[in-house]
């Protein structure tokens, strides 16, 4: 079972055409999926009131369905609403990732599975930006389903502008195919794909609603944050693709329900802290780590912020 539409949205008619589509998709796949006539519609809906129209692409398989809106390029300088609306779909997916560029496009991915074994409701945020004179960030966010678990991965590559920007490609492509094992498969395979690159300093790691099992290396820093405490993620030095490293998995009991994970790279204030934002515990992820990037970023590097939290709490 392996089916993609796509459709143009620039009109208002263009969002009955997608929905008419995914009507059919259901009916011809025989699929139990009331929610994504109205996940359709909305994302159509959202993408041409605040993003200037665009494409929202639909793609089945055996595991789920992705829908997918990407949006014209809006004027600089001018904020989307991109996120107006959003919360009704948030509500109807299991999955919903938004990625949000400087120069005012965006991509909303929203994922029904159609498993029976659903991975924990968890839900994530995160910005970016490159250093002011590139154009393209050597800083990676990667989040993916495996089974019961999800793998989380941040990694800045060294340098900026395109070069890192090619070894980030790598490493994205590298997540999206590993499909199981333990961190220390996880890491071997990463290192062989980064061997005599630039290489990269990294967090990865596996996140359940209350299990966290990671590895990070070099100076990207996390954080485990409540209104009751603030944890500092351990880790261990090197560059991953430069030197050899005997890799160190670290455990953390965590509660989703109470807890943030907070994660960031070097383009972010040394100083900064946690209790610097504890506005991130009742903000939307998105919207946390947007902010969090205009506050506390600096200029001259590759910055990135990245939150993950518990669905609905």
């Amino acid at each position: 079972m392996k089916e993609e539409i796509k459709v143009e949205i620039t009109s208002p008619a263009d969002i009955y055409i997608a929905e008419f589509r995914a009507k059919k998709l259901i009916e011809k796949y025989n699929l139990n999926i009331k929610s994504l006539l109205l996940v359709v519609r909305e994302l159509s809906t959202n993408v041409l009131k605040h993003g200037g129209g665009g494409e929202l692409r639909i793609k089945l398989n055996s595991q789920k369905i992705l829908i997918v809106t990407e949006n014209k390029k809006v004027e600089l300088g001018k904020r989307s609403g991109l996120r107006i609306g959003l919360e009704v779909v948030r509500r109807n997916v299991d999955e919903l990732e938004i990625e949000e560029s400087e120069d005012g496009r965006w991509i909303v991915r929203a994922s029904i599975l159609l498993s029976s074994e659903k991975a924990p409701l968890i839900e994530y945020g995160y910005a970016f930006r490159p250093h002011y004179l590139e154009t393209e960030s050597g800083d990676l966010f990667k989040i993916k389903k495996l089974n019961n678990k999800y793998l989380v991965v941040v990694a800045d590559v060294l340098g900026h502008g395109k070069k890192a920007k090619e070894i980030a490609d790598l490493i994205a492509n590298y997540v999206d195919q590993f499909k199981e094992g333990d961190l220390f498969d996880f890491f071997s395979g990463l290192e062989k794909v980064l061997w005599n690159t630039r290489g990269c300093v990294a967090f990865f790691g596996f996140v359940t609603l209350n299990r966290l099992e990671y590895c990070l290396i070099g100076n990207i820093r996390g954080w485990i944050v409540s209104y009751k405490q603030v944890r500092l993620l351990k880790g261990q030095e090197g560059i991953i693709g430069r030197m050899p490293i005997s890799l160190k998995v670290f455990y953390e009991d965590i509660s989703l329900k109470d807890e943030r994970i907070l994660l960031v790279t070097d383009g972010i204030k040394s100083r900064f802290m946690p209790t610097d934002a504890m506005y991130m515990l009742s903000m939307d992820p998105v919207v946390a780590s947007r902010r969090l990037l205009d506050e506390f970023s600096i200029e001259n590097d590759d910055a990135l912020v990245a939150i993950i939290s518990r669905r609905g709490r």
